[in-house]
């Protein structure tokens, strides 16, 4: 299907160009204004420039979302001829955060299944929650990978953050199938990405790179009133 192909490439094209103009007028001046705050760290600023860059940053991942996962995807599979097209559920209805990482990269979530859970079960290498356990740490690898490379900043801010979803994991798997579950899902997505942004972009903005070091135990010390 020649013109549904070049539909969908076209309207791939107009979204990253919007994904482009987002960033660049609204997410990159709210960084560049809290990092200005920042040079006297005080957590009720920081929380207000977090929440400045939140809607725009997540504007930026629902589009990019969409664009990789519902446009991009569908494009080769059309090109391949490839049947099964179900590359995500409905994450945003999730009322547990496992739901959500289930959900919402069915490709990624399906070969970690399939190559890291299911052997470690089958051989008895681990059992189901250990094994789970491995599957995210080794997703959160990647996703500190991700991070770190382009920003040339390794201090596991992005390893961190993925972690600290198991927390959440367990804290709303009682709340399955309750509004409140839903509500943590949506906060935690809308201000937890925007955090790792803005402390990866200060410390790529003050050319700080590398491991951990004194001046950002100092940094968060001040920035939490320690």
């Amino acid at each position: 299907r020649r013109r549904w192909v070049m539909s969908r490439m076209l309207e791939m094209a107009l979204i990253w160009f919007a994904i482009l103009f987002v960033a660049v007028q609204y997410i990159m001046p709210g960084l560049r204004n809290t990092l200005v705050t920042l040079e006297h760290p005080d957590v009720l600023r920081f929380a207000e420039g977090l929440v400045k860059i939140a809607v725009p940053n997540f504007v930026v991942w629902i589009l990019g979302f969409y664009a990789i996962f519902h446009l991009q995807l569908n494009i080769i599979a059309e090109l391949l001829s490839f049947g099964d097209r179900q590359f995500y559920r409905d994450w945003w209805n999730a009322t547990t955060v496992e739901y959500f990482w289930k959900s919402w990269n069915l490709p990624v979530h399906q070969w970690m299944v399939a190559h890291v859970y299911i052997p470690m079960v089958r051989n008895r290498i681990a059992g189901k929650q250990m094994a789970s356990l491995t599957c995210f740490t080794l997703s959160a690898v990647f996703h500190e990978i991700i991070v770190s490379i382009p920003f040339r900043n390794f201090k596991m801010l992005a390893f961190g953050g993925m972690m600290a979803q198991v927390l959440l994991i367990e804290m709303t798997r009682p709340l399955k199938g309750k509004q409140v579950g839903n509500v943590i899902f949506w906060l935690s997505i809308i201000l937890g990405q925007p955090l790792i942004v803005l402390l990866y972009f200060r410390d790529h903005m003050k050319g700080m790179s590398g491991p951990w070091t004194e001046a950002d135990s100092q940094f968060y010390t001040k920035l939490l009133g320690l």
